[in-house]
């Protein structure tokens, strides 16, 4: 395998200069960068400091923190608040986490007050762990917590860079990665898609009919780099069905349960072209409903025309544990 299949094109580069060490010396190891957590927040906001209102658990303490969201970054959402009700349920007291895709730092902003050990940080939009480190920066009120932050700078795909990280083992990884196919009319990095979308042809997976390519090949990555009793956290839409999003975990070793699940309105701006062209070559049919209740079912090319219609469309979304079998 080629440095820049293992880890991903945009971060291959790095990497490669990274490893040209004279063979009698160890190759050392990537380190978080802690200077963004610092000398980074005296930019200027790239974007509008936004109150995310009812997105938080009622354990935070505040309804509502304002934070810098860039026209890159993907905006708290209800996805964003379901998710971080099913990360209230972990334990992470002095545990070892890593956030995959940080986006603003809202889930780290959180959690640091779980008293976890640490949270590395990283993302494959590499603006979004220094913008993730200015929020946390902004609402972090302890010394002592900021310092629990390890920020994996630059443009890092999925987990395939921890072989090579200081200290890659960890107790709880989790996060919220994109389960909709990039449209034809769309370009992956134009403004927050790729908070959205992914490339198909980027990322092999015999789940990736179901949109899961991303979290399949997660899984993949970070099994090795779980402590003894570690676990895995997704964020995960239901639109591909239960049994599906829980092969997901078991073809990967890991035992599946649900912290958290609810019925949520579909993205108005995230295409589901790409999930209607699935259905119809495969003969398999996602599960989206035109009420809350989810007593309409529909296939993803009525709620496609639903969406641009401007009709409302929901499905289910269900935040998974993934746990050592």
């Amino acid at each position: 395998m080629t440095t820049e299949e293992l880890i991903g094109t945009e971060n291959a580069i790095d990497i490669a200069e990274h490893l040209k060490t004279p063979p009698t010396k160890a190759l050392q190891k990537l380190q978080p960068d802690r200077s963004l957590l610092y000398h980074q927040y005296t930019r200027e906001p790239e974007g509008q400091l936004v109150a995310t209102a009812d997105v938080l658990p009622d354990d935070f303490g505040s309804d509502s923190v304002d934070i810098e969201i860039p026209p890159y970054a993907f905006k708290p959402d209800q996805w964003s608040r379901a998710f971080l009700r099913g990360l209230a349920k972990l334990d992470v007291s002095g545990k070892k986490c890593l956030e995959i895709g940080v986006g603003t730092g809202i889930n780290v902003i959180y959690l640091l007050a779980k008293s976890p050990d640490s949270i590395a940080i990283s993302d494959k939009e590499g603006r979004c762990v220094p913008l993730a480190c200015r929020n946390i920066r902004r609402h972090c009120r302890e010394s002592q917590n900021l310092a629990k932050v390890l920020p994996y700078g630059g443009s890092l795909d999925l987990a395939s860079w921890l072989p090579f990280a200081e200290d890659g083992n960890f107790d709880i990884i989790y996060g919220c990665l994109p389960q909709v196919i990039l449209p034809k009319d769309k370009q992956i990095y134009e403004g927050d898609a790729l908070a959205h979308y992914y490339e198909r042809e980027r990322y092999a997976s015999d789940l990736g009919i179901y949109g899961l390519a991303l979290n399949d090949i997660l899984l993949q990555q970070v099994r090795p780099h779980l402590k003894p009793g570690g676990s895995v956290v997704l964020n995960l839409g239901g639109r591909p069905g239960q049994k599906t999003l829980e092969e997901l975990f078991r073809k990967n070793g890991l035992r599946p349960s649900i912290l958290h699940q609810e019925i949520i309105a579909q993205h108005a701006e995230t295409s589901l072209s790409s999930l209607a062209t699935l259905e119809v070559a495969s003969g398999r049919q996602f599960e989206f409903f035109a009420d809350q209740e989810a007593k309409q079912p529909l296939n993803a090319e009525q709620a496609e025309t639903r969406r641009q219609n401007r009709l409302p469309v929901f499905h289910r979304i269900y935040v998974y544990q993934g746990q050592i079998s």
